[in-house]
């Protein structure tokens, strides 16, 4: 079985580095996947396809213009990457498509439209309904409106869907989609990489002079859209309040440095308690075991209960006991119901919930978070699925 698995980021994208490259490894290590071809979106610069280190693995790189306005690039890129995966799955004889995310989604959907090639959607989320929530699109942008349609006629023709939550497994299923081709696929971890490192966070304590007794939160992701903007140097701030000068805070962010810094001067927080760095995703497990917590900032809404963030799969299997609002994937009812985290159900005072935090983290607790990780975020359920789905489409290939 030749494969098309369609990407929605560039190659060297965290999202891409930590959610598509293992998925690439389980389908090549796959007996019946003859050939797999995955193609990146790159927005900012030109780039040449990569070797990926497997012989059944192809990149190739689709470029966007980067048209000025975002809804003009937005439209060349649905207009012209259809037609390039189309001539893809002719040159490749491609027998089935898997796109990662609802975006991409969308693109599998109008390629199939075009050649009826086979599509799953793994990671599939309301995303025009996130856009919506998180007030990045309104309800009469045309990228809403598109992206909105798109989600209807992928859940009508998609061979799979595989969500990352239960949540919307069981949304879809009572929208009477066919429960025989919804199957779950939380966002996995690797576990071998992220795990409890003692000797390495000392040493990234030594190097940012962070001594023993100090309480580290870290925080890892970006700022706005679909996560906290203000609201999170707000939250930074009632940590630094209660903790004192006992408190330093790690953030790891792509985003602008002098942005992050101009919100900690203007939420006062000392700038000699934070460290803002732009870390490699083979840094970031480092860093997080120089943490005594983490900080999760999805933006509360409606859809968000269909998400099943990475980070925090990544943070529980280094042991890290999380801070997080309510009604975040299936994430903040497993905190609630195992107590190995902290659930703020009123966000507008989130100084009230740092006490249960303090004692979370005075309990050491952190093999029994490990154990989260790998009961609900192991790769060994990625594989499992797609051999069910290679397995029911090579019948038919």
């Amino acid at each position: 079985m030749n494969i098309l698995f369609i990407g929605y980021w560039s190659l060297n994208d965290g999202l891409t580095q930590s959610t598509i490259m293992p998925h690439l490894q389980a389908l090549a290590e796959m007996d019946q996947v003859d050939q797999l071809i995955f193609t990146s979106i790159e927005r900012e610069e030109y780039i040449e396809p990569v070797n990926l280190n497997h012989s059944k693995l192809l990149h190739i790189p689709l470029h966007s213009k980067n048209l000025k306005p975002n809804i003009l690039n937005k439209w060349y890129d649905f207009y012209l990457f259809p037609k390039r995966l189309v001539e893809i799955c002719k040159q490749y004889k491609i027998d089935h498509m898997i796109c990662r995310g609802a975006p991409a989604g969308a693109l599998g959907y109008l390629v199939f439209k075009k050649t009826s090639i086979p599509f799953s959607v793994e990671s599939f989320e309301p995303h025009a309904q996130y856009m919506l929530d998180s007030d990045t699109w309104s309800s009469f942008d045309p990228r809403y409106i598109m992206q909105k349609y798109w989600e209807k006629q992928i859940q009508k023709h998609a061979a799979f869907l595989l969500p990352v939550a239960n949540n919307y497994r069981q949304k879809l299923i009572q929208q009477n989609i066919q429960e025989e081709k919804i199957l779950l696929q939380p966002c996995e971890v690797q576990l071998s990489k992220f795990t409890i490192d003692q000797k390495n966070g000392i040493e990234v304590r030594r190097q940012l002079n962070i001594s023993e007794k100090e309480v580290v939160g870290i925080y890892v992701g970006k700022f706005g859209d679909i996560y906290w903007k203000s609201e999170a140097f707000m939250l930074f701030k009632k940590a630094e309040e209660y903790f004192g000068k006992n408190f330093k805070l790690i953030i790891l962010t792509p985003q602008n440095a002098e942005w992050i810094k101009k919100q900690l001067e203007f939420f006062n927080i000392p700038l000699e308690s934070a460290k803002v760095f732009k870390a490699s995703p083979e840094e970031v497990p480092n860093f997080l075991n120089a943490a005594n917590f983490a900080f999760s900032l999805y933006r509360p809404g409606h859809s968000k209960k269909y998400l099943s963030p990475i980070k925090n799969g990544e943070y529980w299997a280094c042991g890290l006991p999380v801070i997080i609002p309510d009604g975040i994937g299936d994430d903040s009812q497993i905190l609630k119901e195992t107590g190995l985290g902290v659930v703020m159900e009123d966000i507008d005072q989130p100084e009230k919930y740092f006490p249960q935090l303090e004692k979370l983290i005075q309990a050491n607790k952190k093999e029994e978070i490990r154990q989260m990780a790998i009961k609900y975020r192991n790769p060994n359920r990625t594989k499992e699925v797609y051999q069910e789905v290679i397995h029911i489409l090579s019948g038919h290939c």
